[in-house]
């Protein structure tokens, strides 16, 4: 390959690789020693014009150059650069081009590594350095993930990479063409046909293995074992026992059950960002895999423009690769923005083709089918049912879909962590009764639901369960005796609304309080809108139920206080206390008159003694154990309107009723009433115990501001800002407004913190807090607490927030601005955090912070 051009200079990094390559060929082809020795260089030789020709393309694309600019750059037909490109081969000055035989492991003889694809190997590079890192420390390493996800591509890599550590020989094992649990012969003459092993069973392998580890180590690379983990488990437990130089690499949906294997979970792509004004969108890994595999089809497709649709359709496929790769694949007759019809239907958006040339399969939807006839029928039948969710399931909602299978709740988490095991379900360390399903293995679910008669059944059992908690879930407004069941719920929104839609269509006489329970849900967390757009039909039904048209009411009432339509507010308030009054309902009485006293803000108008009415009726009816968020209320009203002491008093109250076991909102009012009778060390203690207990958007921001009004009054300005930044920020985004008392609070501390700092130092704090999420807002707001506690560890304080930092997602900017360093010492302080602890990246910081600093 001659000339040169822009993009292609050997500087490059892709191009620089590419030279030394080159280098270090010319060398061993040097040094070959006999005829059989020259043709393996050689034939490298071949493999690394191809690795070149690809790289060029990577280089031109890089640098916006068409396939027409390369060609004439080159000197060649463009057909014949795409033809090149397309069957893995490479340009040569010499005649009788001919396309890269496969590459080889370094023992002569050894049989070959399928070829590395020459289409973009995208957004795994972080994760194909964690992979050697494994097997640098593990002699078995298996790596997981959902079928399409990649996991024969990234091993694939890997055994190209690290071909160089293990001079005894690379080998590479296809399984996916054994019968479904083959027995241990049928494995072992598969290794033994790889290994080239003389004459057939344990011997002849055995002996060809240590053979090769005469050579040196040796990578036996297992690929796709899901459908014979059990017998190459077992296989290579006894192989690893006997020869100490032999690693095994491993691909499966579920991991082999050996004792000291490590396991490599493959997730999906990242979500890519749909905001078309994000600079960085076309850069996503999704989208670039997209670009890439349809640019393969049709080199000049016009792609150009539409990344926000493009990454609508990766992010609808959960970045599973496969997937996306056959999406990419029918740009050759369906052009992006038709695509986007196909957004709720993921196996149709990613049908047929072949995929990836590593797929076993020839389409998605055969590929979820082996992985779903793996399993057994109490699998299947669990798997079919938690596909009618829309957004993953508890294990609670699961038990209640998974009752007429006979199963216990025991029973219930049995299956649910084989399928999560057998990578069918996700899940995350941060909701770990909680299992996610992605959108292909939803879509492929439903259809076995159908197919099994079983949809309307299932649907009905998915309604029971929703609308007698939605029930407890109403009944307990403003009472806060079941915390449990709103956290769950909060976490079940999206299984609310699907089910409230279902009654709605069909005329269910569950659909008011299922939609109510929806509409509060969504309300809390900032969904205003769409929970006012859900809940006004309800209050349009006549002949609704006395506590139907109350919890239908109150929660109306709250949507328009958070919108700060205090008008509206009251006046549906006002409806729901005559409504309960004429039902004679203390319970329900007393949640109109909470919402009712909340909807007056601070209105000179307001009715006197509300707050005692409640109470009144409650200690009447023996509702005694009702009293605490009566008491919540009244302190709330009494510090608004400056009666500390008093405040003070029911405070004290409330928090000895509930005995220790009080809510984050309990803990929101304590925390202020502690503060503003200026005890900032009490009011510290109130509002980390709160976030300690917080499950909600709402409440999260409440008590980040508390900090934040803390801090400005205990001179750590730079921290109040950036908390009262972050709050901000989320307010905005989510439409919560906090209350007028609340907001002049937070305005004081503001104005008093930028008044410490001076504008340049406020505005930075500022700057650095509006980029806080949710999860990093908590660590900051929560950090007081935790430095109380320090743990054991051999990190200095300022390394143990570091590294909490970076657990929490926190970026080497983020981590810069809060701690006021430069980004060049926070690199420092993490070098020498993995130093000390012997870890290789930011991603085992990550997780060992996770397990020893929280």
């Amino acid at each position: 390959m001659s000339g040169s051009g822009p993009g292609l200079s050997p500087e490059s990094g892709a191009g620089h690789g590419y030279v030394d390559r080159l280098a270090d060929l010319a060398q061993v082809a040097q040094r070959a020693v006999g005829p059989a020795e020259r043709a393996a260089a050689l034939a490298e030789a071949q493999r690394a014009a191809a690795w070149g020709l690809r790289e060029a393309v990577s280089l031109a694309r890089e640098s916006g150059m068409s396939w027409r600019d390369l060609a004439e750059m080159l000197g060649v037909p463009t057909s014949s650069l795409l033809r090149k490109y397309r069957l893995g081969g490479g340009l040569f000055a010499a005649s009788g081009d001919a396309p890269s035989p496969p590459a080889r492991s370094a023992t002569a003889g050894a049989p070959a590594i399928p070829g590395l694809p020459l289409d973009l190997f995208t957004g795994r590079d972080v994760v194909l350095s964690d992979l050697g890192v494994l097997l640098r420390r593990h002699r078995l390493v298996t790596v997981t993930g959902p079928v399409g996800v990649g996991k024969t591509r990234l091993v694939l890599e890997a055994s190209h990479e690290l071909t160089g550590s293990f001079p005894g020989g690379v080998f590479w094992v296809p399984l996916a063409d054994l019968a479904v649990f083959a027995n241990q012969a049928l494995i072992t003459a598969a290794i033994s046909a790889a290994v080239r092993a003389a004459g057939d069973g344990d011997q002849a392998l055995d002996r060809a293995l240590g053979a090769a580890c005469r050579a040196g180590p040796v990578l036996l690379v297992l690929d796709n074992c899901e459908h014979v983990a059990v017998g190459c488990g077992q296989l290579a437990a006894r192989i690893l026992a006997a020869h100490p130089a032999v690693t095994v690499l491993a691909a499966s949906r579920e991991t082999l059950g050996v004792p000291g294997e490590a396991r490599l979970r493959l997730d999906p792509l990242p979500a890519a960002p749909t905001d078309p004004g994000n600079a960085w969108l076309a850069a996503a890994p999704a989208v670039q895999l997209f670009t890439d595999r349809a640019r393969l089809g049709v080199h000049d497709v016009a792609l150009a423009g539409h990344e926000r649709a493009i990454a609508q359709i990766c992010n609808a496929l959960d970045g599973l690769p496969l997937a996306i790769e056959l999406a990419a694949g029918q740009c050759a007759v369906l052009p992006v923005t038709a695509l986007l019809a196909l957004l709720d239907r993921p196996l149709d958006l990613a049908a047929g083709g072949r995929g990836s040339l590593l797929a076993p399969h020839t389409s998605l939807r055969a590929a979820i089918g082996w992985s779903y006839d793996l399993l057994d029928p109490a699998e299947q039948a669990m798997f079919r049912r938690l596909s009618l969710l829309p957004d993953g399931v508890s294990d609670l909602t699961a038990a209640a879909l998974g009752y007429s299978l006979g199963l216990d709740p025991a029973g219930v988490w049995t299956v649910l962590t084989s399928l999560a095991g057998k990578s069918l379900l996700t899940t995350t360390d941060a909701a770990p009764r909680r299992f996610g399903m992605l959108a292909a293995l939803r879509d492929y679910g439903r259809g076995q639901l159908a197919a099994a008669g079983e949809t309307a059944a299932i649907t009905e059992a998915l309604l029971a369960w929703l609308a007698h908690q939605a029930e407890v879930l109403l009944r307990d407004r403003h009472l806060g005796q079941n915390p449990d069941v709103e956290r769950w719920a909060t976490e079940e929104m999206a299984a609310f609304r699907l089910a409230t839609g279902i009654a709605r269509d069909t005329g269910d006489a569950r659909y008011p309080r299922l939609a109510t329970a929806a509409a509060r849900l969504m309300a809390g967390e900032g969904q205003i809108e769409h929970a006012r757009r859900i809940l006004e039909p309800v209050l349009a039904i006549a002949g609704l139920s006395a506590d139907e048209t109350v919890w239908a009411k109150v929660a109306m009432a709250h949507i328009c206080i958070l919108s700060s339509d205090y008008p509206a507010a009251k006046g549906h308030a006002q409806a729901a206390r005559e409504v309960a009054s004429d039902a004679g309902d203390a319970v329900l009485q007393v949640q109109a008159i909470a919402v009712l006293s909340r909807a007056y803000g601070n209105d000179a108008a307001r009715p006197a003694g509300l707050r005692g009415q409640q109470a009144a009726l409650l200690r009447d009816s023996g509702e005694h154990g009702l009293l605490p968020p009566t008491l919540n209320n009244l302190a709330w009203d009494l510090v608004v309107t400056g009666q500390h002491t008093e405040a003070a008093a029911a405070v004290t109250e409330m928090l000895t009723l509930l005995a220790g076991g009080a809510s984050a909102g309990y803990w929101h009012t304590a925390g202020t009433v502690a503060l503003m009778s200026d005890d900032l060390e009490l009011a510290t203690t109130r509002f980390a115990s709160g976030l300690t207990a917080c499950y909600t958007t709402r409440m999260l921001l409440a008590l980040a501001e508390g900090v934040a009004i803390v801090a400005a009054r205990d001179g750590e300005p730079r921290r109040a800002l950036r908390l009262l930044a972050a709050a901000a920020a989320h307010r905005s985004e989510t439409g919560l407004a906090e209350g007028a008392w609340w907001s002049e609070q937070i305005s004081a501390a503001r104005t008093s913190a930028l008044g410490q700092l001076g504008p340049t130092g406020g505005a930075a704090a500022e700057a650095a807090g509006a980029t806080l999420t949710l999860q990093q807002l908590t660590v900051d707001a929560s950090d007081a607490q935790r430095d109380s506690a320090q743990p054991a560890t051999p990190l200095s304080t300022r390394e143990v927030t570091i590294a909490r930092l970076v657990a929490s997602g926190h970026t080497i900017q983020q981590i810069a601005a809060r701690l006021d360093l430069s980004p060049r010492t926070v690199n420092n302080h993490l070098a020498g955090i993995r130093a000390m602890l012997g870890l290789a990246n930011r991603t085992e910081l990550a997780a060992w912070a996770a397990r020893h600093l929280t």
